[in-house]
């Protein structure tokens, strides 16, 4: 039973692995990414809403601010861009345990409050 166990946790911590190396390739063009699109928007005098994996605006609150600087909506969707669809329920479970409900509504505050001050500016 131990054994089982060990090798669920060892299954579980592969999975978790293989999405966080999939989120860090994404991740490292987001900048990029948003740039581009920011940049065709502002082409077209158009302001849109980005959704984003929490992990991303907690890893990049600036960036977020810029968006939300500029005029356009940042909303939270997800934490790492996991596929719950196909996440073995202990693998989702451990995810919901990574952020807490309570940090992601302190950013929320935090950049709000900034991206106010910054629109009053």
């Amino acid at each position: 039973m131990a054994q089982a166990t060990a090798q669920n946790q060892r299954k579980i911590i592969s999975n978790q692995s293989a999405i966080i190396a999939n989120q860090t390739k994404i991740l490292r063009n987001q900048k990029a990414i948003i740039r581009n699109q920011k940049k065709i928007l502002a082409d077209h005098a158009v302001k849109a809403s980005f959704f984003v994996p929490a992990v991303t605006a907690l890893l990049y609150p600036d960036e977020q601010r810029r968006v939300v600087a500029e005029g356009h909506e940042i909303a939270i969707h997800g934490w790492i861009h996991e596929r719950n669809s196909i996440l073995p329920p202990a693998a989702e479970r451990m995810l919901d345990f990574i952020p807490s409900l309570s940090m992601i509504k302190a950013w929320i505050r935090s950049t709000a409050t900034s991206c106010a001050a910054i629109s009053k500016r």
